[in-house]
């Protein structure tokens, strides 16, 4: 035992010196079986995530089933209408959106086939606009037909045992029916209707047939910008298909079931021949002919 001491003592002593580390063997498996418990941690670590993102999913989509199709909180509870102008009534319109989407999914309602519904239902609006607005309300916008006149109209109505005669002004729009009451605006049509009426008409009622409307815009334009004839006044005799113009200081009558260009062409060629500070009236309803009557002394002052 002493000479094997002795012999490792001289052995070691010629044994080459060297500077770098030594890596003791018996650590070897040491270090092996922390790698080990750390890929198996970071192994498991990461099937727990994935495990976690799976239950985060289905739970989501779950919540998701819930909220769309069995929770009330998509379904529609309100309609609001946006008064652009405070003369519109809602009311009809309301109660037919109310019996028909209040409740329903709005996600899965068809705004544009609502709109469609709507414009079938109720003509006398020029348009009409549904739009969602989530979670659970519909906005309704409704435009109306433009302003294009204001009427006198007669009326005969009965009071103890008399019909009375009363007249009242109403305004159309450019359909011709009757939009709202007692509205006076100077940059519309002033029209006399002479027709008597036995009962009051209503919103929506048609008065003057839109051809006829839109026969009165187009002359009263064309005096103004062509003839500088201003209209103050149009006198329409539904019956008779006739129309009267009262323009500066005299009245032109036309005929509606002829063509306004003759006629027009009969006008230019009266205003050339004739006196116009001293004429009554120019009749330009017959054919080949221009009727005149001049003022009369009680007229003239």
């Amino acid at each position: 035992m002493h000479l094997n001491k002795i012999f490792s003592r001289r052995f070691n002593k010629y044994q080459p010196k060297t500077k770098g580390k030594v890596l003791h063997l018996q650590n070897l498996s040491t270090q092996k079986h922390k790698i080990k418990k750390q890929y198996n941690f970071k192994k498991k670590s990461l099937i727990f995530l994935n495990k976690l993102k799976i239950w985060s999913l289905v739970t989501i989509i779950i919540f998701c089933f819930f909220l769309v199709f069995i929770s009330s909180f998509f379904r529609i509870k309100n309609i609001e209408p946006l008064r652009s102008n405070l003369s519109v009534d809602f009311s009809e319109i309301e109660l037919m959106l109310s019996n028909e989407i209040i409740g329903k999914h709005i996600f899965f309602l068809n705004t544009n086939a609502v709109s469609q519904i709507l414009k079938k239902n109720f003509p006398q609006w020029k348009d009409i606009t549904v739009k969602k607005k989530y979670p659970a309300s519909i906005i309704l916008k409704i435009k109306t037909y433009d302003i294009i006149g204001q009427v006198l109209i007669n009326i005969y109505e009965e009071r103890e045992n008399e019909t009375v005669k009363i007249q009242k002004k109403v305004t159309i729009n450019e359909l011709g029916n009757i939009a709202y009451q007692e509205l006076i605006n100077k940059n519309i049509l002033n029209i006399e209707y002479t027709k008597i009426l036995k009962s009051h008409p209503v919103t929506g009622d048609n008065l003057i047939p839109i051809k006829h409307l839109t026969l009165f815009q187009n002359l009263h334009q064309e005096l103004l910008e062509n003839y500088e004839l201003s209209t103050s006044k149009i006198i329409y005799f539904p019956a008779g298909q006739e129309v009267h113009f009262n323009v500066k200081q005299f009245i032109l009558w036309f005929d509606l079931s002829q063509t306004l260009k003759i006629q027009l062409e009969k006008l230019k060629y009266a205003l050339v021949s004739l006196d116009k500070t001293n004429l009554e009236y120019i009749d330009l309803r017959i054919n080949n002919r221009i009727i005149y009557r001049e003022k009369t002394w009680n007229q003239k002052k």
